[in-house]
């Protein structure tokens, strides 16, 4: 197991070197890839020449970390030992909330900039580069999906939102009254569901979708589109603003946004909690 993770960590310092980075923050997923195993939740940061762990037990999640991550950082730029003063962070496994936090916490720090748009790890290689593709299915809904989309843009009107971008798996779920296994044993395949005032659109991996699925979905007034697609159903968003709750939204999909950002909590997970 040591051979395994020295030879990750190489790996990963070679693209940080070919990419111009000083050091690069890891989430549960990357942590979890570094030591090989898929328990071994925390975040880390990597320079070329530490590694340095906020366990989850002590830091449960990332802002909760940040403080302490970038007094770190700090030190290792103050001690000279980082050849650039850029870091990075995938953009696209970090919430909105978790960059904006970071970034203002570099900010005064030596001049230490964020990079959220390369992911390391997408190159070198995961765990379970081939997982398996489990379908989602059907459920026999205690409310119709139609109904349920009718609550939540009325929830969105009070926060004076358009639409919304939903991104977390059980909120997707419970909305569509669809059944979404976890594959992996901790984290689901993402899917995205972007609401409109007259339309909404489901965007998955188009292996997970059966025919059966996207018939069902066509009679709640749900398109199906793959996930790759969701940057430019992002962009060709047409309403005048779109909620984005920064807990949940991830930066990278943030960034795609061109219409006005409404900054709010997701009522969905609210709804959710109230019926179950």
């Amino acid at each position: 197991m040591e051979n395994v993770i020295t030879e990750r960590l190489e790996a990963l310092r070679t693209e940080l070197r070919r990419e111009h980075l000083s050091a690069f923050v890891l989430s549960a997923e990357g942590s979890c890839w570094i030591s090989g195993n898929d328990k071994a939740e925390g975040i880390a940061v990597v320079t070329q020449e530490d590694v340095e762990l906020w366990k989850k037990e002590e830091y449960p999640t990332l802002i909760a970390a940040i403080p302490a991550i970038a007094e770190w950082l700090q030190e290792q730029f103050e001690k000279k030992k980082f050849q650039s003063p850029e870091i990075g962070i995938d953009g696209m496994q970090t919430s909105t909330a978790d960059v904006e936090a970071l970034k203002e916490q570099m900010k005064h720090r030596g001049g230490i900039t964020i990079r959220t748009n390369f992911d390391p790890i997408e190159r070198v290689g995961k765990n379970n580069p081939n997982p398996p593709v489990i379908p989602i299915t059907p459920i026999n809904p205690t409310e119709p999906t139609t109904q349920k989309l009718a609550r939540i843009r009325q929830e969105l009107r009070k926060q004076h939102a358009d639409g919304m971008l939903a991104t977390r798996r059980e909120d997707v779920a419970w909305t569509l009254n669809l059944q979404t296994p976890d594959e992996t044993g901790g984290k689901a395949a993402e899917s995205y569901l972007l609401i409109a005032s007259n339309k909404a659109t489901l965007f998955v991996d188009s292996r997970r979708a059966s025919n059966e699925v996207r018939a069902y979905l066509a009679t709640q007034g749900v398109e199906v589109k793959e996930q790759k697609e969701i940057s430019k159903g992002l962009k060709d968003y047409f309403e005048y603003n779109i909620l984005v709750d920064p807990d949940e939204v991830c930066y990278t999909l943030y960034k795609k946004i061109t219409r006005i950002v409404v900054f709010g909590e997701s009522p969905i997970a609210t709804m959710r909690d109230v019926s179950s």
